[in-house]
């Protein structure tokens, strides 16, 4: 049998897909000649792969789709020379296969008096055509048509090509060509079959329902199958595993380089695995860490300096004393020699601009970490308690791991952490509202003008695949484009920013993206400690019931929030109701509604432990002596600070074992940093181990602090490192 093959090439990011070019080497036996006709931009490399499985190759401007690029191999060719072939095939990339030998399905279809055949065809329907919804005549499917020399001699056919115009709308073309040639070339009097017929097997519009194909020998299944028609992909990897011999590796490289990672994520596994390799030597390893709240540094370097390999560290700040404390860390911890350089910047960008400030510094090395000292001020504590454990639990106690896949693995470009629990299980906060979806898309474009980058569309994006919190591994390589960008402090909103929606929260969400666009694959590390199981999602997955349950928590939370920094003496009250109404409580009212506040305790477990008046002079605080003119008053306590290190100390203090919060609201003259001591025992002095800073700005501050869960046995506070006038207005201590 001679054949002729037209095979009809495209792909969106001008890439040769392995499954390409494996196609062409399983069907090249069964052809005299094969005319690879791309729709997309070929290299020199490229079309030495190509050379080896085809005899002509074709580069046209992309217009008129298929049956565009079908016309102008056909022109190529030359009606006379196609006359002389016993079957023309014309074929496109949109399919894996085969995933069995063609030798079958060719003899079968080729020993029967039929003048064309396909793979499959499509039942008739009175409704559905794209871009009309009008009836739609039975056809075969366009992926794959077989003619024989019968049909390609027919004048009919070579006017059918001959009218076909390079149409820009692709429903035009179904409209016109895919859906009408199978019954032009019925009514003149041909007879066509298919491998697989809905008459035959019983059922309509078969692409959604791939592995019934798989499973009867087709050998062709169509890509849309996994990312449009069937609900379970991962199962057709399976089957195809099981019932043929097509090297599955070749689709996991398709989908993970031309598809964007949240389409590639349904079908593939992007879990990190673990990596027995006992070797890091060669890998240069640096650490960034954005450092806003000393008190979280340590936690991180407690558990770096047990890492057993080599790395340096790089540390940015937001003033020059927050320096100071660090280099008293990395002496305390004896690691100068870890230490890379530590930069002091301007309070903008969050952790975000420090990092790209930095970056020329962390392209020397092969893999960095970016982490920052992680608190969630503006939410609940425990949330941002909880994201920290996890946070260190997956990406510091494990890192040798993570940087092993990175050592063998050279195609990963970033390893970001699971969605942490409260994300996953509690929250139905919206990470990827309308706002961050432009500043992406914005963002995107600006990279497009200096880097080659991939297509993407954000508003397509619901669920952006990204490190919650902004902390992650990668390879700088990856993430170029953004460092190109060259972004500096005055493209990023000056503090305080909101809890979402700036040029920031646009960056937090896109490194994946862009490493994608790089070449490169992604991994998430899991948190061992907090694996799920299918019950854990059908119990507490963000199910209709239990998303009205969160959104209850939710407004607990909030709540709760309100409570703490608005109980006693506040003129406004506002609690939300279960209908998120507002309610609003002038002083009048309010007097009466403490039993309201007090039940709100009550049903959710929270006991007022300490409830410090300051309008009266108290004998239960002791001012050290660089405190001066002590006044209670109505406007809570003031004082002048003589020195740089005024504090007090609460006498017979003691708070219960449990999770307490400590609230302070306190005015400042200018920016500074608030410290609270703690003790154990009663015999236990003050020590820079126990206790939590917090960076404190120029006026009214509102803050909130978590204290250990263990029993406390004393209490100081050192209101800022600042001579000048100070004022309290309220210490208020909740379990």
């Amino acid at each position: 049998m001679k054949r002729i093959l037209l095979f009809v090439h495209y792909n969106p990011v001008d890439e040769l897909a392995d499954h390409v070019l494996y196609t062409l080497e399983k069907l090249k036996p069964y052809f005299i000649k094969v005319v690879f006709i791309s729709n997309s931009l070929l290299n020199k490399k490229q079309k030495e792969k190509l050379n080896v499985h085809t005899d002509i190759i074709i580069e046209r401007e992309n217009k008129g789709y298929d049956f565009g690029a079908w016309k102008d191999g056909i022109s190529n060719i030359g009606w006379g020379n196609l006359f002389d072939y016993d079957s023309m095939i014309l074929m496109n990339d949109t399919c894996f296969g085969p995933l069995y030998d063609m030798k079958d399905s060719f003899d079968k279809m080729e020993k029967t008096a039929i003048d064309f055949w396909g793979i499959n065809n499509r039942e008739p329907t009175s409704t559905g055509m794209p871009g009309s919804n009008g009836p739609i005549k039975e056809h075969i499917r366009s992926f794959f048509f077989a003619f024989s020399n019968k049909v390609i001699i027919s004048k009919v056919f070579e006017q059918f090509w001959n009218d076909v115009i390079y149409a820009e709308d692709l429903n035009f073309v179904i409209q016109n060509y895919e859906t009408k040639l199978t019954d032009i070339l019925v009514k003149s009097g041909f007879n066509y079959n298919v491998l697989f017929d809905y008459v035959v097997d019983v059922i309509n519009n078969i692409n959604k329902f791939p592995d019934l194909l798989i499973k009867k020998g087709i050998p062709f299944v169509k890509i849309k199958c996994f990312t449009e028609y069937f609900l379970d992909p991962k199962y057709l990897l399976e089957l195809i595993r099981i019932y043929t011999k097509y090297p599955i590796e070749i689709i996991n490289d398709f989908f993970t380089k031309t598809f964007n990672p949240n389409i590639s994520l349904r079908l593939l596994n992007k879990i990190l695995p673990l990596n027995n390799l006992d070797d890091l030597s060669g890998v240069k390893i640096a650490f960034h860490i954005h450092v806003f709240y000393i008190d979280v540094l340590e936690v991180f370097l407690c558990k770096i300096i047990e890492l057993n390999y080599n790395y340096k560290l790089f540390f940015t700040v937001v003033n020059e004393n927050m320096a100071e404390q660090i280099y008293e860390i990395i002496k305390k911890y004896q690691i100068s020699n870890r230490l890379g350089e530590v930069f002091i910047l301007t309070n903008k960008g969050r952790d975000i601009y420090p990092w790209l400030y930095i970056s020329s510094h962390l392209s020397k090395y092969d893999v960095v970490g970016h982490f920052h000292t992680k608190k969630s001020p503006h939410h609940f504590t425990f949330k941002g308690e909880s994201w920290l454990i996890e946070f260190i639990d997956t990406f510091i106690t494990t890192s040798f791991s993570i940087l092993k896949n990175f050592k063998t693995n050279k195609n990963i470009g970033i390893i970001i952490p699971d969605v942490p629990t409260y994300f996953k299980f509690i929250s139905t906060y919206d990470v990827m509202n309308q706002t961050n979806k432009n500043i992406c898309n914005e963002l995107w474009n600006k990279m497009k003008t200096h880097s080659k980058m991939k297509s993407i569309d954000f508003n397509t994006i619901n669920t952006p695949i990204m490190s919650y919190g902004n902390m992650f591994w990668y390879r700088p390589d990856a993430l170029k484009p953004l460092f190109d960008l060259n972004l500096n402090e005055n493209d990023f909103q000056p503090e305080p920013l909101p809890a979402d929606g700036t040029l920031a929260h646009g960056i937090e969400r896109l490194p994946v993206y862009i490493a994608w666009s790089q070449g490169y694959d992604y991994r998430i590390a899991l948190n061992s400690n907090r694996l799920t199981s299918g019950f854990d999602y059908r119990n507490n997955g963000l199910s209709p019931e239990v998303i009205y349950k969160n959104n209850e928590l939710e407004k607990q939370i909030i709540s709760y929030n309100h409570i703490l920094s608005k109980y006693e003496g506040s003129f406004i009250f506002k609690i939300y109701s279960v209908k998120n109404k507002s309610f609003i409580f002038g002083k009048k009212v309010y007097s009466n509604f403490k039993s309201v506040i007090k039940s709100f305790f009550d049903r959710n477990n929270y006991k007022v432990l300490y409830n410090y008046n300051l309008s009266e002079k108290r004998t239960d605080i002791i001012f050290n002596n660089q405190i001066a003119d002590i006044l209670f008053s109505k406007n809570g306590l003031t004082f002048n600070s003589i020195g740089r290190d005024p504090n007090f100390v609460f006498k017979d203090f003691n708070l219960p074992e449990g999770k307490k919060i400590i609230k302070i609201i306190l005015c400042i003259e200018k920016e500074s940093i608030l410290q609270v001591f703690y003790k154990i025992s009663k015999r236990q002095k003050f020590t820079e181990v126990n206790s939590i800073k917090k960076t404190l700005k120029k006026g009214s501050n509102v803050i909130y602090l978590t204290l250990p869960n263990f029993e406390i046995n004393g209490l100081r506070i050192d209101p800022g490192m600042i001579e000048g006038k100070y004022e309290i207005k309220r210490i208020f201590i909740v379990k």
